[in-house]
C-alpha cells in the first residue's frame, strides 16, 4: 500500500494528497545515469527487473514538482546573465540525452551551458538540483572545506556519477550545477572536471548489472544499516519476499545488447507491454538470494 504522509490536515488537502498517492506505479524501462552512483548494485538489479513498482507519495510528488519548477526558473534566471549561452532542447524540441546499452542505460541533460562568468570559453554539461536549507548548507560548506572541483563527489555521489557520466557522453570537460532552495530562494553553484576513467567504471558496473549472472551482493546484509533502511526493496532483499510477476523476473527472459529482452523459453523478444504480465505458463521467479 502507497505510503501517505500528510503535513496540513484539513478536508481539502487531505483529498488533494490521496489523488496523488493514488496514481499508478510508474514502470522504470530502464536505468537511469542518475542512479549509478549509489553503493548498492542489488537495488537498481531490483529496480531494472521490476521486482517490485514504486510508488512516490504525495510528498514526494510535491518535491518532484518543485525540482521541475525551479529547473525552470533558474534557466530563465541564467539566460538574463551577457554572454550566456543555455540550450535545454534539441532544435526539434527534445531533450538533450544519451542512451548505452541499447537503452537500458539512459540519460537526460538539463543543458549545456556556455559563457559563465568563471569560464567564459568553456562548454559545460548544466544541471539544477533544488534540495532542502540543510543540504544546501552542506555543498556550501564543502565548497569551503575542500574545494569547488572536489565538493560534488563528497556532496552527492548520484549527482557526481551523473555528472561525469554526462561529460564522458558529451565530450565535455566541465560541468555546471546550480543548486537552489526550496522555492528558488537561495541560489548556488559549483563546477566539477571531467573523470573519464571513473566513467567508464560506472559503465562496466552497469554492465553487469543488466547483463550478468544472478543477482549482485548486496551492500549490507544488516537490513537496519542505512543504505537498507529506506530501500523499497528491503522485504525482497533481506526476507525473501516474493518479486512481482513479469517477464523480467522469469528466469527464461534476458536483456540483450540490442535493448531488447528475449524470451529463452518462446526464442522471440517480448513486447514491452507483454513484459508488464509475463507468462503463466512458463512463469518461474528468479531464485532468491
Amino acid at each position: 500500500m502507497t505510503k501517505l504522509i500528510i503535513i496540513n490536515d484539513t478536508p481539502t488537502l487531505r483529498a488533494l494528497d490521496q489523488i496523488m498517492a493514488s496514481e499508478k506505479p510508474r514502470y522504470s524501462n530502464g536505468i537511469g545515469m542518475g542512479e549509478l552512483g549509489g553503493e548498492c548494485k542489488r537495488r537498481l538489479w531490483y529496480k531494472f527487473r521490476w521486482a517490485k513498482l514504486e510508488s512516490p507519495d504525495a510528498l514526494s510528488q510535491r518535491r518532484f514538482a518543485d525540482g521541475h519548477a525551479s529547473e525552470d526558473i533558474m534557466a530563465s534566471r541564467l539566460r538574463l546573465v551577457k554572454g550566456v549561452n543555455l540550450s535545454t532542447h534539441t532544435p526539434s524540441g527534445g531533450q538533450h540525452g544519451f542512451s548505452h546499452f541499447g537503452g537500458h542505460l539512459k540519460g537526460f541533460l538539463d543543458g549545456k551551458i556556455i559563457g559563465i562568468k568563471e569560464a567564459p570559453k568553456t562548454k559545460h554539461v548544466w544541471e539544477h538540483k533544488c534540495v532542502n536549507e540543510a543540504k544546501w548548507r552542506k555543498l556550501k560548506k564543502l565548497v569551503d572545506t575542500i574545494g569547488e572541483k572536489n565538493a560534488l563527489r563528497e556532496w552527492d555521489d548520484n549527482y557526481f556519477v551523473q555528472a561525469i557520466e554526462y561529460m564522458y557522453f558529451e565530450g565535455f570537460t566541465r560541468h555546471y550545477l546550480t543548486v537552489n532552495t526550496p522555492g528558488s530562494r537561495d541560489h548556488f553553484s559549483v563546477r566539477t572536471d571531467a573523470d573519464d576513467v571513473e566513467a567508464r567504471w560506472n559503465l562496466e558496473k552497469c554492465e553487469d548489472i543488466i547483463f550478468g549472472e544472478g543477482l549482485p551482493g548486496k551492500a549490507a546484509t544488516n537490513p537496519s544499516k542505512f543504505v537498507c533502511k529506506f530501500c523499497p526493496f528491503k522485504d525482497q532483499c533481506h526476507k525473501g519476499a516474493d518479486m512481482m510477476v513479469s517477464c523480467r523476473t522469469c528466469k527464461h527472459s534476458k536483456p540483450t545488447y540490442e535493448g531488447k529482452w528475449y524470451c529463452n523459453q518462446y526464442k522471440k523478444n517480448i513486447p514491452l507491454e507483454h513484459q508488464k504480465t509475463g507468462c503463466s505458463k512458463f512463469y518461474e521467479q528468479i531464485e532468491q538470494c
